[in-house]
């Protein structure tokens, strides 16, 4: 792992430290050393001036020097040598630690030189390699021309797709507008021409409405296939309820009497149920039931007209008419506009 500068040079920094703060260290046990010698000398200070006075005497007068004055050239001479071997002990460490940092600050230097002269090569050689990027640089300035021209024509030629692309999308948004009026429009057939029907779920719950009129009796007329369908599917849910059911063939007659609508009323579409006077709580339970539960529309009730004595055994008569279908009523002219669209 190659280590940054920044961390290489705090770590000759610590070292430069360390090695600076031993020769201190060493140095300064010198000079405790030092004058360790000098308080030595100091101490043999009265026996030399004894001495001395002893020499300036003559033989006769000469005296012995004092206990003291031993003692104290004695300790002062332990000193001197002690200091002595100090000044020889710390000198050697301390001229050898200056030796280690002269040594340490020429390595750093010539590393330093080293780098240097790394520098300046790669000084040049990136000299060199900018040249050649202004070379190629040149060369892509001439592309760029190149590019830039042939982006203007582009730019012309979309801004010309562009309006293309608004046109078709016009022509598609008026395209969809018109599937979905036909859309709406086939919705619309689709619902006038569905035929009506009822589910066996709806028969059952016909069927179980009528059950307080289990016995009773009806017919149950028909106009074209559709209501003949929807005719069979009454009967169905009538039976289920208990009814006695008759269902005709157009044109063709029954047992039981006729009890059409009232005279000047005409119904040519939907269910129209007529019961005789005694039948009156069967009729309505039976529009109703048709209503609620078959969810039929355009169902008419009302009491048929009768030539005989009101008979309880008389049908009640369902009439199943065509599908009602939904016209245009008025005699108000119809506005035509007959605009062409644009392409």
């Amino acid at each position: 792992m190659r280590l940054s500068p920044e961390l290489l040079w705090q770590i000759d920094e610590l070292t430069r430290k360390d090695l600076q703060g031993f020769r201190d260290w060493y140095f300064m046990w010198l000079l405790i050393a030092t004058g360790v010698v000098v308080l030595g000398i100091m101490l043999e200070g009265p026996e030399v001036i004894h001495e001395t006075v002893n020499i300036l005497r003559s033989p006769c007068r000469r005296k012995e020097p004092s206990a003291w004055i031993r003692w104290m050239a004695l300790v002062g001479w332990l000193l001197v040598v002690v200091g002595v071997a100090g000044e020889g002990i710390f000198e050697v460490l301390v001229s050898h630690t200056e030796g280690l940092l002269q040594n340490f600050n020429e390595i750093v230097l010539i590393d330093t030189q080293h780098e240097s002269a790394q520098a300046e090569e790669r000084a040049g050689e990136a000299t060199a390699l900018a040249k050649g990027f202004e070379s190629q640089i040149a060369d892509a300035n001439v592309r760029v021309k190149t590019a830039e021209a042939i982006v203007a024509s582009a730019n012309a030629a979309s801004r010309e797709a562009v309006l293309k692309v608004a046109r078709a999308e016009a022509r598609i948004a008026e395209a969809n507008a018109r599937t979905e009026e036909l859309r709406k429009e086939n919705l619309i057939l689709e619902q006038l021409i569905q035929p009506r029907s009822l589910s066996i779920q709806q028969q059952k719950d016909i069927g179980n409405a009528l059950l307080r009129f289990n016995g009773g009796v009806a017919r149950i007329d028909w106009k074209d296939p559709e209501s003949y369908h929807l005719a069979l599917q009454i009967e169905a849910a009538l039976k289920c309820g208990g009814i006695s059911v008759t269902v005709t063939i157009p044109g063709g007659s029954s047992n039981g009497l006729w009890f059409g609508p009232p005279p000047g009323i005409e119904k040519s579409t939907g269910v129209e149920i007529a019961w005789p006077k005694l039948q009156k709580d069967f009729g309505l339970g039976l529009g109703s039931a048709l209503i609620k539960y078959g969810k039929l529309e355009n169902v008419n009730d009302h009491e048929g007209g009768s030539e005989v004595p009101p008979n309880p055994k008389h049908p009640v008569l369902v009439t199943v008419f065509p599908k009602p279908l939904k016209v245009l009523a008025g005699t108000a002219p119809c506005t035509v506009n007959n605009t062409k669209s644009k392409h």
